[in-house]
């Protein structure tokens, strides 16, 4: 693996994004026997939830403000959480849905973000697959890439890491909303392919890793799954090593898609 197809290196790059979704599951409080009282007063939920939908440093606020017409079906969602569970019920939710949306709307926004909003959410990303893999390197690739919930307490990443992820979305989210597309860089197919091909190289004792982001399919022992979030690592590492407006360059093409930032509520 010398030299990558453009293709192929892309398809690497949308694949190592893949890390924004593993946060959708993370617990952000713990049981109170007041705070869980499904028997809450109506107004006492409602102003509840309305504070949540309004809070403007939220994730979930940000992205309601930017795109108010999801409003409705977040509002719904968060009113089911708290029939289900209580007002605690209504905390986790809130950052759930802050987070699967985030990631799905991500790719919209990071078209027109700020490039060094851009930086800024990879380097916060690549601090959190570090550390996971560090704590566990097939935790890392359960909870980024399979179906197991990711668990705080086993993780390796702390509360303070994940809302620097957080954060960062929300930059992107800000600023995305208010720019205006960036044209790709003339060079862009180049510098994709140069960062996968060093990337790899950077980790080529890890190419199970590399089979997975390439084809996902042919990852399936405990050893393979080990060298996946390796290689994320390696690969965000190329590409926050690249001169400033390459590296934000190569950030957008990870994150953004064809879609715009202004419409669409699904």
């Amino acid at each position: 693996m010398s030299v990558m197809h453009y293709r192929r290196s892309r398809w690497i790059l949308a694949l190592a994004a893949g890390c924004l979704i593993a946060f959708a599951g993370v617990k952000t409080t713990s049981a109170d026997p007041v705070a869980a009282d499904a028997s809450a007063p109506s107004p006492q939920v409602t102003e509840a939830i309305k504070a949540k939908l309004n809070d403007p440093n939220s994730l979930l606020g940000v992205l309601v403000a930017k795109m108010p017409e999801l409003r409705a079906g977040i509002e719904a969602r968060l009113r089911e959480a708290v029939a289900r569970d209580g007002l605690i019920g209504l905390e986790d939710e809130s950052f759930r849905i802050g987070w699967e949306y985030g990631q799905r709307y991500m790719r919209r926004f990071a078209q027109t973000a700020d490039g060094a909003a851009l930086l800024d959410f990879l380097k916060s990303l690549r601090t959190v697959v570090t550390k996971m893999h560090n704590a566990s390197a097939i935790g890392c690739f359960d909870w980024m890439f399979g179906d197991k919930p990711l668990d705080i307490q086993k993780s390796g990443i702390t509360i303070d890491d994940v809302k620097a992820v957080d954060a960062a979305m929300i930059a992107v989210i800000r600023t995305g909303a208010e720019g205006k597309p960036q044209p790709p860089a003339k060079n862009i197919d180049d510098l994709v392919s140069q960062v996968a091909t060093r990337a790899y190289a950077a980790a080529k004792s890890y190419e199970a890793g590399w089979a997975f982001l390439s084809n996902p399919g042919k990852v399936t022992t405990d050893h393979e799954k080990a060298s996946v979030c390796k290689d994320v690592d390696a690969l965000y590492g190329e590409i926050l090593a690249l001169p400033k407006d390459n590296a934000v360059a190569v950030t957008r093409v990870l994150f953004a898609s064809s879609k715009p930032a202004t419409t669409g509520a699904n």
